[in-house]
This record gives structure tokens, sequence and C-alpha cells, in this order.
């Protein structure tokens, strides 16, 4: 984790490393973000799930992901190269328990 930007420094995304994550043999304290396609489109996007409450300290723009600089990643299991585009991705409180960050990828 860490912008581009600032030497991977900070919160957003540097890099990332795919691998496989069997949604059907989910374990608590697992960790992953299946690569999930929207229903209407077949558009892929990965969510990134908070595992716990967000503080009432912390603004809700502040939980904010950005991405510094367009990257692609290769998913063998689906056999397509993805892009990640480069913007800042908002927090949604509708995913997951404690709500996340919902990418859709190119």
């Amino acid at each position: 984790m860490g912008r581009k930007l600032l030497n991977c420094d900070g919160w957003g995304l540097c890099d990332v490393e795919w691998f496989f994550w069997d949604c059907s043999n989910q374990q608590l304290g697992s960790t992953g973000s299946p690569l999930q396609f929207q229903s209407s489109t077949n558009r892929p996007f990965v969510d990134i799930l908070f595992d716990e409450p967000i503080p009432s300290n912390v603004a809700i723009e502040d939980l904010a992901l950005a991405i510094d600089e367009e990257f692609q990643v290769y998913i063998e299991s689906e056999q397509i190269n993805l892009t990640f585009k480069a913007q800042v991705y908002s927090y949604n409180e509708t995913l997951g328990d404690y709500g996340g960050i919902r990418i859709y990828l190119d």
C-alpha cells in the first residue's frame, strides 16, 4: 500500500499482486479481494472491505483511496489483463460490514 507520488508511502495503492481466493471457502480472518463481475454489465471489480468500524474522529473523505498511476494486473484464472485506472476511489459505507472501496477494472 502507499501512493506512487509519495514513494509508496501514505494511504493509496502503489502496487498489487493478484492471487486467487476461493469465495466459497471463506474463513474468519481470511484476507483477499476476489475478482467479481457486475451482473448487469459483466464489468469486473474488486472490493477492499474494512474489517472494523470507522472511528468517529475520521472524516469520510479521508478514507478515499488514491491510485496515482494506471497499471495492469494479469488475472491467470480468467486469462485476462485488467487495468486499475488512476483516480481517487471513494469510501462506500454499504459494502461489507464496515464499508469499503469498490474499484472497477477495465
